[in-house]
């Protein structure tokens, strides 16, 4: 039988015994591993018996190893006989190896904390504005209208804000330099994507000419070479081209959805924008009245919980990257960070996050919150449609934990919706800091 014994509010030895027996079976285990690899003098590799092996390197020899193979599954066992909540890994160590080969170990676990909340209901929290006015709903139209926008072609004179087409090469000191080459570009007149006055000496120039600008290089430019240095550029104009929104009408509507009238492309933008903006206020409601939530919070997470869920969040990020074919080493050399810094990064936020979800804990504990089997199978059933797997395949490959933790979160849910249901409004905004409680 194994004992429990409190070290402190954090922390607790477990004491448990390995019996000889199955710490015998783990040391044949690995004699038949590594018996290939051992040399004894008079026998062939492989062929030494585990008694010969012991007495000519030591009865020890093969404890470390049969130690780790068996001391998960042992743990495990003993832990079992106790109703405790753990965090991170235990760190072990071994008090003695009888005679007999009975083998006794303790195993310092960290607790899992348990917060204290002084208030969860009448948090407040400022009501986000879900109303769309006209003007949003035109301003919408209005960027649908300059996301297609037609290119006409003119016969006049360059004015600003007109797309002109170009060849241009670009001379210093009557030499070519890099990267001041280019065909068939396209420049906005009035963009100021090129440097001085460039732009502004096309205007009142016609198609085909061939125009000679004069410029001069930024102090600040980004090319050091270049910075105060004269420039001479030979342009050749080919195309001179306005833009040209569609008008606002029935036909317009057709073009970019699925409405036949103005009016109820309009309608429909509304509909969307008040979804967006309520969508947006129950966003916001959470995050306000989860800070508030959190001030009102005492608790000392271990730091190992911080770095596991820090973990946690940097593995999605990954994974993100990875969906949106990246590579993360390629992200942090062109962000110049390192996985240490980026795990640094993510502490704080895992701090916040841990924090609330142990207060919602507390919370589910002191409204003695439950969860349902039809809450359970309708997670499941979630699974289910994420991964398009049968539901007997998933009931399988779930492990007692992992329904553990489903229950856990069901709980934790009703505990946010007790939270939100009772926050109340108010017309003054929260401190926005989280308490170092």
């Amino acid at each position: 039988m194994s004992r429990l014994e409190a070290v402190d509010e954090k922390s607790v030895k477990l004491f448990f015994d390995i019996d000889s027996q199955n710490f015998n079976d783990a040391i044949k285990f690995v004699y038949n591993k590594k018996k290939n690899r051992i040399n004894i003098p008079g026998f062939r590799k492989g062929k030494a018996p585990l008694q010969i092996i012991e007495n000519y390197y030591g009865k020890d020899f093969f404890y470390n190893d049969a130690l780790n193979h068996i001391l998960p599954e042992e743990f495990e066992k003993a832990l079992s006989e106790h109703t405790i909540d753990t965090v991170g890994y235990p760190e072990f160590d071994l008090e003695n190896i009888s005679d007999d080969k009975v083998v006794s170990m303790v195993a310092t676990l960290t607790l899992h904390p348990k917060a204290q909340v002084s208030e969860y209901k009448n948090l407040p929290y400022v009501p986000f504005d879900t109303n769309v006015t006209e003007e949003e709903v035109n301003k919408k139209l209005e960027a649908e209208r300059k996301k297609n926008v037609r290119l006409i072609n003119v016969d006049r004179p360059i004015e600003n804000e007109d797309i002109v087409n170009i060849n241009f090469e670009g001379f210093i000191d009557n030499v070519p330099f890099e990267g001041g080459k280019g065909e068939n570009y396209d420049l906005k007149i009035g963009s100021h994507s090129f440097i001085d006055t460039f732009e502004e000496q096309l205007i009142g120039k016609n198609m085909d000419d061939e125009v000679e600008v004069n410029v001069t290089f930024p102090e600040n430019y980004h090319q050091a070479d270049f910075a105060n240095k004269p420039a001479l550029f030979k342009v050749k104009i080919n195309k001179i081209s306005v833009e040209e929104l569609p008008k606002l009408d029935d036909d317009f509507a057709q073009d970019v959805s699925e409405f036949d009238t103005l009016d109820e492309y309009k309608k429909d933008i509304l509909e969307k924008m008040k979804e967006e903006k309520l969508n947006q206020a129950k966003h916001d409601k959470e995050n306000q009245v989860t800070q508030a939530l959190i001030n009102n919070t005492t608790v000392e997470i271990p730091q190992v919980m911080i770095d596991n869920a820090a973990r946690n969040m940097l593995r999605g990020f990954e994974q993100d990257l990875s969906s949106q074919g990246l590579s993360f080493d390629t992200y942090l050399q062109y962000m110049g960070q390192t996985r240490a810094s980026m795990l640094k990064m993510y502490e704080s936020n895992a701090q916040k996050q841990l924090k609330i979800r142990l207060a919602l804990e507390a919370i589910a504990q002191s409204e003695n919150l439950e969860a349902t089997e039809d809450e359970i199978n309708a997670e499941i059933d979630k699974i289910v449609e994420q991964t398009k797997l049968e539901k007997e395949k998933i009931l399988s490959l779930l492990n007692n934990e992992e329904k553990e933790n489903i229950k856990k979160d069901i709980i934790v849910k009703k505990a946010l919706d007790i939270v939100l249901e009772n926050a109340v409004e108010s017309s003054q905004p929260q401190e926005n800091q989280e308490s170092d409680k």
